[in-house]
């Protein structure tokens, strides 16, 4: 396997992937046992699991997240985001909710909020436009 596309799965996902033991996993093998039943395989729709509680459960091309996936930071009330990605980024619609309870519905182009979303914060406000670049606009 070609070690250009290990280095840039692991900086893509920028966390350490754990084996069933709780070993880390090797990027290069690009396959980890996660559970008894739960394998990761590149250019497979599997779970991906890290040493902090933190999870992307989803399809990958070429070591790169691409389709429907969800993702969540760390453990508990986090950051979360289920929706598209397109090379590894949020791209077309999705849903991220903040750990603070505010959420986002709309479109995303290369992680940014591009389009038309929806945005509601925890204090009851809430706006429903166009976004470029990931900044209101309108």
């Amino acid at each position: 396997m070609d070690s250009s596309m290990d280095l840039a799965c692991g900086e893509a996902i920028e966390e350490t992937p754990i084996k069933e033991n709780g070993d880390l996993a090797s990027l290069k093998d690009m396959v980890f046992i996660l559970g008894s039943t739960e394998i990761l395989m590149k250019d497979n729709s599997r779970s991906y699991y890290w040493l902090n509680g933190s999870y992307f459960k989803g399809n990958f091309i070429n070591g790169l997240r691409d389709g429907k996936g969800s993702w969540k930071k760390g453990v508990g009330n986090s950051d979360r985001y289920d929706g598209n990605y397109r090379n590894d980024k949020k791209w077309g619609y999705g849903v991220f909710t903040w750990a603070s309870g505010n959420v986002y519905k709309g479109n995303y182009e290369a992680d940014l909020r591009n389009g038309f979303g929806e945005m509601y914060w925890v204090n009851g406000t809430y706006y429903k436009g166009q976004w470029v670049n990931g900044i209101q606009n309108g």
